[in-house]
């Protein structure tokens, strides 16, 4: 997930741009974005000088998701249990 905060003009400027998919997207203060970001070639328009913005990214592995899905169990549990 990625949070994006501050004061800019979103319609102008601060866009998230997504390369592959030629598209760009208004990224209002106080939006939170998901997607699989490890996928997906992305950045942000620059803001103006006088203005902020802030990111905060987070991210989970796929991993921890495939445990959560298994019940919290390893693959040797999970496979005793099938």
């Amino acid at each position: 997930a990625i949070i994006v905060v501050g004061k800019y003009a979103h319609k102008e400027r601060g866009q998230l741009i997504l390369g592959q998919d030629k598209a760009m997207v208004e990224v209002p203060s106080g939006t939170t974005l998901i997607f699989p970001s490890g996928t997906k070639h992305f950045s942000f328009a620059a803001v103006a000088p006088h203005e902020t913005r802030y990111l905060f990214r987070q991210y989970c592995d796929a991993v921890v998701i495939r445990w959560i899905q298994k019940g919290s169990l390893s693959d040797a549990e999970f496979e005793a249990l099938a």
